[in-house]
């Protein structure tokens, strides 16, 4: 169920990416979304401290939780960075394009936790060793 919400999430955040970056994106105040980023960014990553590595090798419902929050994570890093470039330029088609980035990292993710939580439905046996 987790890799299959992260799937349509990320579609809808893709696409609205895709949108923004053919019509323009909204005016944003560049200085207060890099501090809000930052501060989720580390708040997730603790977060997958807390999990530890050991959540990605338990079983799929540790290691969704754990992929989950890394993807996070990676997004809020993502806003961070687009938050600098408009603090620092004033542009605003930065944001939409680490969406597109940081979309294809997760629909990667989602795919293997699919693919993993399929082959245990199955009745496989799955090494959730983080390759």
């Amino acid at each position: 169920v987790n890799g299959v919400l992260l799937l349509v999430v990320t579609s809808i955040i893709v696409a609205e990416a895709v949108h923004r970056l053919r019509h323009g994106s909204y005016p944003v105040l560049g200085l207060p979304m890099l501090l809000a980023a930052v501060v989720t960014c580390v708040v997730l990553l603790l977060g997958a401290v807390v999990l530890g590595r050991a959540a990605g090798r338990e079983d799929v419902h540790m290691r969704s939780v754990l992929i989950d929050t890394l993807a996070d994570a990676t997004a809020a890093g993502a806003v961070a960075v687009a938050g600098g470039i408009i603090a620092a330029t004033g542009r605003f088609m930065a944001d939409p394009a680490l969406a597109l980035l940081v979309g294809g990292l997760v629909v990667v993710a989602a795919l293997h936790l699919l693919r993993d939580g399929l082959r245990q439905l199955r009745g496989e046996r799955v090494d959730f060793d983080l390759d």
